[in-house]
């Protein structure tokens, strides 16, 4: 049978996996719907993680992988397909964070001689992933039944804010990747205005993208804004967030979660009000019955956080919208390899595509 090489390209680590579907029925029934890799006899033949700044351009990387693949008497990849932590235009990424050149879907294939390579933006693989969870890799925050064939939106913070959709064509599950991210921080009250006044002045910009508040990046700003409000109050972690390269998003949101530091609870109240608000604009705009999912690195960090009943409060909060988001499941997805197993799905897709 056919092999197919997935991947999920970073800054800092290139993790490749190679499969093969061993079930000729497996191979040529139809994907209706989308079928889990737990569904099909799918086997993992060999799976690396290689630095990412190691090699000049990632298809060095990706013929490494395979040589060690097919040194260990394995058949070479008939297809590829990766996710990867920057903007896919026509198939082609300048990934961010690593010194590489244009990488060009019809290059890596003819160098790799491969029928074809896929680039995915990595939200966009996310969605895909969404595809392969099973019960145990998702926690659901509200008891409703997702609907058959219906929407699917996801969105997840990180470093950034990434939004993305999934529509039913009939057969199966097409994935819409967005900047819903960069839409405007829509202040609710007081206090958010004063947090986008903020945020204008300490940034120098006009503009302040949902983004500012809602990811990775925003933690160290928020904690400043509540340092600067509330001078009066004492902050544990005052002088570990004050030192040079600190990870301050991981001190503040620990603190905060734990309750061990009243400023940093501030923050995380916030920020996850700010979140449960962001989602339920999302699913607003995509009215995704058949579920949306919380992806993105914070989520699972902070899942007891969310589970709390102000992030579906912030969700619902949606004036005479809050009969539709009643009816929209929502869940957080705690499985680490979501990218990956949606580069997977697809780069599936396309060796079945080319066995017919």
């Amino acid at each position: 049978m056919a092999s197919y090489l997935a991947g999920d390209i970073g800054g800092t680590n290139t993790r490749l996996k190679l499969l093969r579907l061993n079930d000729l029925e497996d191979f040529h029934q139809p994907l209706v719907g989308g079928r889990r890799s737990s569904e099909i006899n799918e086997v993992v033949l060999l799976e690396k993680t290689y630095v990412s700044s190691a090699f000049p351009h990632l298809v060095e990387a990706v013929k490494l992988f395979i040589e060690e693949a097919v040194a260990l008497g394995h058949e070479r990849p008939v297809v590829g397909c990766v996710g990867i932590a920057g903007p896919v235009d026509n198939n082609s990424c300048l990934i961010t964070n690593v010194d590489w050149p244009l990488l060009v879907g019809s290059e890596m294939a003819v160098a790799l001689n491969m029928k074809c390579f896929t680039f995915l933006n990595d939200f966009v693989a996310n969605g895909y992933g969404l595809l392969e969870l099973e019960t145990d890799d998702k926690i659901v925050f509200n008891n409703v039944v997702p609907r058959k064939d219906a929407p699917i939106a996801i969105i997840g913070a990180g470093t950034g804010l990434g939004e993305a959709y999934l529509t039913f064509n009939g057969t199966q599950y097409d994935v819409w990747g967005s900047e819903g991210g960069h839409a405007d921080f829509a202040a609710r009250n007081a206090i958010e205005f004063e947090v986008l006044q903020y945020l204008q002045s300490r940034l120098n910009i006009d503009h302040v993208s949902v983004e500012r508040v809602v990811s990775g990046q925003a933690l160290p700003y928020l904690y400043d804004f509540f340092r600067q409000k509330y001078p009066e109050l004492h902050s544990s972690v005052e002088e570990e967030v004050r030192q040079l390269d600190a990870p301050v998003a991981a001190i503040v949101s620990r603190a905060g979660v734990a309750g061990a530091d009243e400023i940093c609870k501030k923050v995380m109240d916030l920020f996850v009000s700010l979140y449960g608000a962001e989602v339920g604009n999302l699913a607003l705009k995509t009215l995704p019955y058949g579920g949306v999912y919380i992806a993105g690195g914070i989520g699972a960090k902070i899942k007891e956080r969310l589970a709390e009943p102000d992030f579906i409060e912030s969700f619902l909060n949606k004036g005479r919208m809050r009969r539709i988001l009643q009816n929209i499941p929502v869940s957080l997805v705690i499985r680490e390899d979501l990218g990956l197993l949606g580069a997977q799905h697809v780069a599936r897709r396309h060796v079945r595509s080319f066995s017919h």
